[in-house]
């Protein structure tokens, strides 16, 4: 039985067809395997991020005798808490927050006073500054909030 040269060049169309399916297969499944790990360090900085938010906002609208839990003022007159508001004092206390790697209050006039900086040694850190009340001027109270 023999080969006709027609038969032998649809073999070689046959074969080379299937050799580029194959290298656009491998490609594809190399460029989704990668977009996952792309998005899996993404979401992984959105949860991080939504962290740092919750707990800026949380420290700024909430009072506790451990400042942990909340540094806002507490109207004793109203018995309530007054929200963006914050203690100034109560600020260094947040360096026991194991989340918490930084403390800065930024004034309007553009003095900045740093309360604490700690050596994060972690990958990934968020910086979060929210509008507050301290002693009846406008300021950003910023925190570091690592993983």
């Amino acid at each position: 039985m023999s080969i006709t040269s027609r038969g032998a060049v649809l073999s070689i169309d046959a074969m080379f067809a299937i050799l580029v399916l194959f290298a656009i297969m491998v490609v594809g499944f190399w460029q989704l395997g990668h977009s996952a790990e792309k998005q899996k360090h993404e979401i992984k900085r959105i949860q991080l991020e939504n962290d740092a938010i919750f707990l800026a906002d949380s420290l700024v609208k909430n009072f506790d005798l451990n400042a942990l839990l909340g540094i806002a003022v507490f109207d004793v007159e109203k018995k309530r808490v007054k929200s963006n508001e914050i203690m100034e004092k109560r600020i260094a206390e947040l360096q026991k927050n194991p989340l918490i790697f930084g403390s800065w209050l930024k004034e309007k006039n553009g003095t900045q006073k740093t309360f604490f900086s700690k050596n994060t040694g972690k990958k990934e850190c968020i910086a979060i500054e929210r509008l507050v009340m301290s002693e009846k001027r406008r300021a950003l109270f910023g925190v570091v909030v690592c993983e």
